[in-house]
């Protein structure tokens, strides 16, 4: 199913949860809505499953053309599952998967037999088919929201919403069940929306990402193009470390201090002031000065950092730089005893502030 939004506001009082969002998810997609805590993510999700609506006069949702800005949840054919769960106590698993279709009306309720079919057909999906019979708290978080997730799924919906569906479970638990849920996902090819303020979760699992920031859209794309190609700051600084520079940029070239770096992009631009962003994978690192431009730097700290080493740098800016190497050219640096040092990006991205210099 296809889902548009279409100027959606939200006020909360004075506060503006949502400002003018309009955003198109494609049908089969999965779409993580990722931001900070506060920004809106949550309300949005929310407006998506009818649980709460726009200001009134403001914007429509329409599920596969059809405007449903006034329906609530249970009309809207949607799966909502919560950060917490939401399992019945008192229920076993297998209960709780099939509460949904139970709870229908008697002309729509399929047949007891139709109702442990699909149980059981979910509970082979999810994995669980020994523990139909446990009740919610003998199972680990990891269980509960695979079983919260076939619920979701047992009463059919067109479109699955998942509120932060991983932020109750640990690190190793979150990991295992983020590439569960993309494996699912691409199974059943369900249209599925995704709250989270977790940017790895966001890359590693999303078809693509909207970034959302004080209420408003900052960005919608894929992993690749949100990760090299933001188009704010915000976004950049938000999705993954960054190295933070005041430069300069026009005539061909980007500035820093004394380094100057090939820009033939800005070949017909005068000089401005900008913001110079480097990842920390993105600098190369060498011992002996090769020609004039490079930067040098102490290393102030290193450290192992799981599958690379971190160094921490002071550059003759002044500024702070944190470099990731790979063990092997650690090693083939020979950086143990050694101080000082000299630093090339490999890569910048550059937000022009907008004040001539010259």
């Amino acid at each position: 199913m296809k889902i548009e939004l279409q100027n959606i506001n939200k006020t909360f009082g004075s506060f503006k949860a949502l400002n003018d969002i309009s955003l198109t998810i494609e049908s089969g997609e999965l779409v993580a809505l990722l931001g900070p805590s506060g920004s809106g993510k949550t309300t949005l999700l929310r407006i998506m499953a009818g649980l709460d609506f726009p200001d009134s006069g403001s914007g429509h949702i329409m599920f596969d053309g059809v405007d449903v800005n006034t329906q609530p949840l249970s009309s809207r054919g949607v799966g909502f599952v919560f950060q917490h769960y939401a399992l019945f106590k008192h229920m076993t698993v297998f209960d709780n998967i099939a509460f949904g279709l139970n709870v229908r009306s008697k002309e729509d309720r399929p047949s007891k037999n139709d109702i442990k079919d699909k149980v059981t057909e979910l509970l082979h999906l999810i994995h669980l088919e020994d523990l139909a019979n446990r009740l919610p708290h003998q199972l680990s978080g990891g269980q509960r929201q695979r079983v919260a997730l076939a619920r979701a799924l047992a009463v059919e919906p067109h479109v699955l919403l998942l509120d932060e569906p991983f932020g109750a479970l640990d690190a190793k638990v979150r990991l295992e069940l983020r590439r569960w849920l993309r494996r699912l996902h691409d199974e059943i090819g369900i249209t599925s929306v995704f709250v989270t303020h977790d940017q790895t979760e966001a890359l590693d699992l999303s078809s693509r990402i909207a970034v959302i920031n004080n209420g408003r859209l900052e960005q919608i794309g894929t992993p690749e193009e949100i990760f090299h190609k933001p188009k704010t700051e915000f976004v950049l600084n938000f999705l993954g470390e960054v190295n933070f520079f005041r430069g300069v940029v026009g005539k061909g070239k980007i500035r820093i201090g004394n380094l100057k770096l090939e820009a033939p992009e800005y070949k017909d631009q005068p000089e401005e002031a900008a913001h110079i962003f480097i990842r920390p994978h993105q600098v190369e690192i060498i011992t002996d000065p090769k020609g004039k431009n490079q930067m040098a730097a102490t290393i102030t700290r290193m450290h192992a950092a799981g599958s690379f080493v971190r160094l921490e740098l002071k550059t003759e800016t002044d500024d702070d730089l944190y470099v990731d190497l790979t063990p092997e050219r650690f090693e083939e640096l020979n950086l143990a005893n050694i101080t000082n040092v000299y630093v090339t990006p490999k890569n910048v991205l550059v937000f022009i502030v907008g004040k001539h210099i010259i």
